[in-house]
């Protein structure tokens, strides 16, 4: 398992201020999550948008109509 060095430092701050060993704390923290996750069925709650755009206002092939439509950036 690789965990970066800054969360293994809270990790170990939290384990020693609780008096509790590593595991349980990375239990504590992660056993939620995952149990959240599993209750959404995976999902995180980001919802996608969509809209009809309708036709295109210029020709994406066209690169003085981009050019343009830029306002020349």
């Amino acid at each position: 398992m690789n965990i970066d060095a800054s969360v293994l430092r809270e990790v170990k701050r939290r384990a020693r201020d609780q008096g509790k060993s590593v595991g349980d704390v990375i239990s504590e923290i992660v056993g939620p999550a995952l149990a959240q996750r599993n209750r959404t069925g995976g999902h995180t709650g980001l919802r996608w948008r969509t809209a009809r755009m309708g036709p295109a206002k210029i020709d994406l092939e066209d690169k003085e109509a981009v050019r343009q439509a830029l306002g020349d950036r």
